[in-house]
């Protein structure tokens, strides 16, 4: 294999020199191919050991996720809460002007007849 690709390395190149860019690409070319091939194989142990990193790496994400999603929800309770109260003010507001129009307009009343009553007993009183 390594005959192969040193023939490659030279046999598909013009008879010119090679620019250099030509002659870096197939370096790096031949280089991956023989360090991938030095590299020894990754055994059962090695992949096992490898998905259990990531099953760490996954279960500790997992766990953080959760509690953010714990907080948010508890925030959101909250704000429901929150929510609710605001509602009951604002029910509480919107009736009232109708009860504080009420009482003054009650109290208006009995001023008016209170004021009627009086002027009435004035002219009546012969004494005035």
């Amino acid at each position: 294999m390594k005959a192969f690709l040193s023939d490659l390395q030279f046999s598909s190149l013009t008879r010119e020199e090679p620019s250099v860019i030509q002659a870096s690409v197939i370096d790096k070319i031949v280089n991956a191919y023989y360090s991938k091939e030095t590299q020894p194989s990754a055994g059962p142990t090695d992949l096992v050991t490898q998905l259990m990193q990531n099953d760490a790496k996954l279960m500790a994400e997992i766990e953080s996720l959760q509690s953010t999603l714990s907080v948010a929800l508890a925030r959101m309770r909250e704000l429901e809460l929150q929510n609710s109260e605001l509602m009951k003010r604002v029910l509480q507001l919107q009736a009232s002007p109708d009860r504080v129009a009420g009482k003054t307009r009650s109290a208006q009343d009995s001023y008016v007849l209170t004021d009627d009553l009086t002027v009435h007993s004035l002219h009546m009183s012969p004494l005035v």
